[in-house]
């Protein structure tokens, strides 16, 4: 169960790195087209720990990558894709902070998922639960000291 504060306990993906070959097997793009894109300033420049050493970036830009990647098979122009990938990623950094801030606690038993969402109103909180795909919202009072 994951408690008030518990970020402890969840991936940061901050601080995940991939090198140009796995970036490359994840996402379906070559080697060759993500050093362009990195020599061309699309990505974020690559970080480097020697002259000889690969090429390596965050998850950020794997996700840029995969998104661009997708995009581009789809049809769109190398600088459309990328203005749709970066409004993906911008959408799901405020969808990941809505859901940082808004989940209170995290109750797993059984086959249900309890999410407790926070503050309804003065009297109430806000609780989700998930039982076999189907979610339902529902208020508790708040218990007052």
């Amino acid at each position: 169960m994951l408690k008030n504060n518990d970020s402890k306990y969840l991936i940061d993906f901050e601080n995940l790195i991939f090198s140009i070959r796995e970036i490359s097997k994840i996402s379906g793009a070559t080697t060759r087209q993500i050093r362009y894109w990195d020599d061309q300033g699309y990505i974020p420049r690559a970080t480097r720990t020697s002259n000889e050493a690969t090429r390596e970036y965050g998850y950020e830009t794997l996700l840029l990558v995969i998104f661009v990647q997708n995009f581009l098979t789809n049809g769109l122009t190398l600088q459309k894709a990328f203005e749709a990938a970066k409004c993906k990623i911008e959408k799901s950094k405020r969808f990941h902070s809505f859901i940082s801030a808004a989940f209170k606690k995290i109750e797993i038993s059984d086959d249900l998922l309890t999410i407790h969402m926070g503050q309804f109103d003065d009297d109430h909180l806000l609780i989700a639960e998930l039982h076999e795909e189907n979610v339902k919202y529902h208020l508790e009072p708040v218990t007052k000291p």
